[in-house]
């Protein structure tokens, strides 16, 4: 398991890229630089977490496609920045996803190894994929 470290210094990944996705008419996606271990840390995104009000005026827009739920409570999105809003969506995921509250972060983990130019995915949940349909 990944242990959470709350530290305000925040480094961009050496172990990913964007390019191209793999799915027809997606766009971009998140691939692995290098093999990437099981239970190993991809990526840690900062966010902007927004208020209900901002949720409202970005709804109805792309926005949308992008951002994540960031607490159990209702009406609670954040903006990810990084590369974590290109990893694209998948039933079989390579990935997890962790929203860290008190550090405004969220934390991308493998869940088994990931090969060297493996496009990465994750699972949105099944609420967030039915909503973007």
């Amino acid at each position: 398991m990944v242990e959470l470290h709350y530290i305000n210094i925040l480094v961009a990944s050496s172990k990913i890229y964007v390019t191209k996705s793999t799915i027809p008419g997606a766009g971009r996606g998140v691939f692995a630089k290098q093999a990437i271990e099981k239970n190993e840390l991809i990526e840690k995104c900062p966010v902007i977490v927004l208020s209900k009000e901002e949720l409202f005026i970005a709804a109805p827009t792309l926005i949308s496609d992008y951002y994540f739920s960031w607490s159990e409570r209702k009406f609670s999105v954040a903006i990810v920045f990084g590369y974590g809003s290109l990893f694209n969506h998948s039933k079989t995921p390579a990935a997890y996803f962790i929203p860290d509250i008190p550090s405004k972060t969220i934390l991308f983990i493998s869940l088994r190894t990931i090969k060297k130019g493996e496009e990465i995915f994750i699972d949105y949940g099944e609420k967030l994929v039915n909503e973007k349909k």
